[in-house]
């Protein structure tokens, strides 16, 4: 429920990079250095899939890949419009900090975070 003025904010992993459809193409392929993964293959995006994945040693947990058309069709049936779209970088201190981890957010989004409005 919001208000009359409310606006509605939520972040999802970016249905364009979610893996799968995409991963990582890596030369040679055993390599897990950020530089040697010259580019990000996407395939069967448009596919409605779950995914079950987990943290080594955690829980599995479950999310679904839709591609972005469907999480905007959504908000517009249910009467919002979408007035921001942002697609957040690590910043300096986190690149410095873990950059094996970080890196690969530099070149290709992780998230994307959407305001929406009642229309």
């Amino acid at each position: 429920m919001l208000r009359p003025t409310g606006r509605l904010v939520f972040s999802i992993t970016h249905p364009a990079f979610d893996l799968p459809p995409a991963r990582w193409v890596r030369e040679p392929p055993d390599s897990d250095r950020p530089e040697e993964r010259p580019f990000m293959a996407v395939d069967r995006y448009f596919d409605r899939v779950a995914l079950y994945w987990a943290p080594r040693g955690q829980p599995e947990i479950v999310s679904f890949h839709r591609p972005l058309r469907d999480f905007a069709e959504g908000l517009r049936k249910v009467g919002f419009v979408i007035v921001r779209l942002e697609e957040p970088r690590p910043g300096p201190e986190a690149i410095e900090r873990r950059y094996r981890l970080f890196a690969d957010q530099l070149r290709v989004p992780n998230f994307l975070i959407v305001e929406a409005r009642k229309a």
